[in-house]
């Protein structure tokens, strides 16, 4: 096989991922999410779009989730631009690991166009208020960088306004260690705006010994200014604080590293069913039975964090706040729904149209890819 054919079929299981380069748009609007509660969140929707999930949110008084139904613990809106104004789509994320993702509803909202989404009383929330209104690019400072992970130190933040407001950040690694994932976060007016993390969700190394490492951060979240016009709010300070290397060490705010290192270890807990799987097929005959086998194999896979994982995390950050080891069972259940669904969905994308010896292939490099996958997890969580 050709390597052009060969990158036809190449596994995406265990790639990087990349970010593509956005083009500029002329006229942003901001998305404006007005709650029951009073609450209002603004933010700007640029050309890849907008998606951001709050557990925060007004339920209906005395609701009573039907019998056998998963709560609802997350309340979704994705938005995309959509001529002169937007497109919305409304969801509920429900259970802990937000197992289901229950779709509400569907709308169009533009400047002096708001729609109330009422249907979210189905489903035992109160209405939400949606409209847009027009972005207006601010002035942005160079803010003031820190560190608070030895070895690691920002050597770089350049504003840019295009396609919308935010920072290009550079790290250094200063350690002979290659990072796997950091966290970082930034202030706004004093207060803590924004946080966030990098990382390859594979667990491939992100900065190497020595090198740097380049990302995108947002503005803080867009504020109205009183003339019907959003603009983003400039950040003070961007700050590193945490890091997990690729020798299991960890360094820095625990609370922050907690549910990063929850969510490797529930894409190592299914990666181990996942290499059993791929590893029974070596010796099939047929390889496109083989394929739909491990996809039949795979798809229900329980996900749901177990006591051992939760304590392979706990005992490795015991001063981690209340608050985040609450989060570590969810982040274990998003990390094994997430090995669990990028294999099935890797086959489904490709097992129509592959050959046998296609399929044949496809089972070898991804059995490889895998294993070098649950070898880097398995550094991670080094026996005590």
């Amino acid at each position: 096989m050709g390597r052009a054919a060969r990158l036809t079929w190449r596994l995406l299981l265990c790639l990087t991922a990349t970010n593509a380069v956005a083009q500029p748009s002329p006229a942003p609007l901001a998305l404006v999410r007005a709650y029951a509660d009073g609450r209002v969140s603004e933010s700007v929707v640029g050309p890849r779009g907008f998606r951001a999930w709050t557990p925060m949110f007004p339920r209906v008084d005395g609701w009573t989730d039907p019998p056998g139904t998963l709560p609802v613990a997350a309340l979704e809106v994705v938005a995309r631009a959509e001529g002169d104004g937007l497109r919305v789509r409304v969801s509920v994320l429900r259970g802990s690991g937000h197992e289901i993702d229950e779709p509400v509803a569907e709308v169009v909202v533009g400047v002096d166009r708001p729609v109330v989404v009422d249907a979210l009383r189905r489903v035992g929330l109160q209405p939400l208020t949606l409209s847009a209104v027009r972005f207006a690019a601010p002035a942005l400072p160079v803010p003031r960088a820190d560190s608070r992970v030895d070895g690691l130190s920002i050597e770089g933040i350049e504003p840019v306004l295009s396609p919308v407001p935010g920072y290009m950040v550079s790290v250094l690694n200063r350690t002979d260690v290659p990072i796997v994932t950091f966290s970082v976060e930034s202030t706004a007016g004093g207060f803590t705006a924004l946080s966030g993390q990098q990382g390859d969700r594979s667990a491939l190394p992100l900065v190497v010994p020595g090198g740097t490492f380049t990302f995108r951060f947002p503005a803080a979240s867009s504020r109205e200014t009183g003339r019907g016009i959003a603009t983003s709010e400039p950040l003070d300070a961007v700050a590193l604080t945490g890091v997990i290397w690729a020798d299991g060490r960890l360094a820095g705010d625990q609370s922050r590293l907690a549910p990063l290192l929850a969510l490797h270890r529930g894409r190592q807990a299914v990666l181990r069913h996942i290499v059993r799987t791929l590893g029974a097929t070596r010796d099939a005959t047929d390889a496109r039975a083989a394929l739909e086998q491990v996809r039949r194999a795979t798809a229900p896979v329980p996900v749901a964090a177990t006591p051992a994982d939760i304590a392979a995390v706990t005992t490795r950050v015991p001063s981690a706040s209340a608050t985040a080891a609450r989060g570590i069972e969810p982040a274990i259940a998003f990390g094994s729904r997430d090995a669990r669904d990028r294999l099935v969905a890797d086959i489904d994308r490709v097992r129509t149209a592959m050959t046998p010896a296609q399929a044949r292939q496809w089972l070898d490099e991804a059995l490889v890819a895998c294993e070098a996958w649950a070898e880097r997890l398995t550094a991670l969580f080094p026996p005590p």
